[in-house]
């Protein structure tokens, strides 16, 4: 499943931050000094260094990786925005308001700072909304749960890791897959639950202000698919022998800023791949393939 944030001018992502701080507003989130503000503010003094045609090295001009992490970020935020902003019976606001804090680069983060959090809840808002726009239902079926929701009338729930180090991957892994079990017992059998596991290696992957070149759209998906799939494909056994037949996949995220030869100005990728777990019958299969749909 693949996301590309589209846009037609740099005057467009300004007005999609707008909305985006508007929304927030309406569900009282402060959005005062937050990253987001100073991501709308990077974007638009690139914007009209570009209209003024300045010099690069002009006093305030945002530097590579400011812009790189301003793109990214406010693409996942109106990627989020996007499916949710019609979401009357459960908004949510505490993730909400959890996601307009941490540092304004990426880099700046420290496992230690409780604002890492927010790029964390990020990850499980993306991963609701991409979910949401393929026909999920959201509801939070259980408390504390990443993500949940019903998909044709079967209640599913995901948890979410981002991965920060190598050296932990497995260790995360084997969290998320216990918390997932312990939340699929709480959910009764008759329902028929489906478990999944997320990871996000995007950190793992890629140096900040890391773009990805390409000439054209096509490019992103095969390219950021093939990353994916490298690491499923490594990590595998850290799943393959549990035995619960209702943890049917792992899905492993990929998002980076894009340069595309074909337009003059930046865009971002964001693939989702499943790897379907050996216990997974032709029902959950075609479950999943359905869910999990381009």
């Amino acid at each position: 499943m693949a996301g590309v944030f589209e846009i037609n001018s740099y005057d467009e992502i300004i007005r999609d931050a707008d909305e985006v701080l508007s929304w927030l507003k309406s569900l009282r989130v402060n959005v005062a000094d937050s990253r987001l503000v100073d991501y709308r503010e990077t974007v638009r003094i690139l914007n009209d260094t570009i209209k003024k045609r300045m010099v690069a090295q002009a006093q305030g001009t945002p530097t590579f990786i400011e812009v790189c992490d301003s793109f990214f970020e406010l693409s996942i935020i109106s990627s989020i925005h996007k499916q949710l902003k019609d979401e009357k019976a459960y908004p949510p606001i505490r993730r909400l308001r959890l996601v307009t804090k941490g540092p304004f680069l990426s880099l700046d983060e420290k496992k230690s700072d409780p604002n890492r959090q927010a790029r964390d809840f990020q990850f499980e808002l993306l991963t609701l909304a991409l979910m949401k726009k393929q026909g999920m239902v959201y509801e939070p079926l259980l408390a504390n749960t990443d993500v949940s929701g019903i998909f044709e009338e079967r209640p599913i729930i995901m948890e979410c890791k981002r991965l920060w180090s190598v050296k932990r991957v497995e260790e995360n892994i084997q969290t998320g897959i216990s918390q997932l079990i312990v939340k699929l017992n709480q959910l009764t059998d008759k329902s028929r639950p489906i478990g999944l596991l997320g990871l996000d290696f995007t950190r793992i992957e890629t140096p900040p202000g890391y773009l990805l070149e390409c000439v054209f759209q096509g490019e992103i998906e095969k390219r950021l698919g093939a990353i994916a799939e490298k690491y499923l494909r490594y990590y595998e056994y850290c799943w393959s022998e549990t035995l619960d037949i209702r943890f049917i996949a792992v899905v492993a995220y990929i998002g980076v800023t894009v340069a595309l030869q074909e337009r003059p100005w930046l865009s971002t990728g964001h693939e989702f791949v499943t790897m379907n777990r050996r216990v997974v019958n032709s029902t959950n299969f075609q479950f999943l393939t359905r869910l999990f749909r381009s």
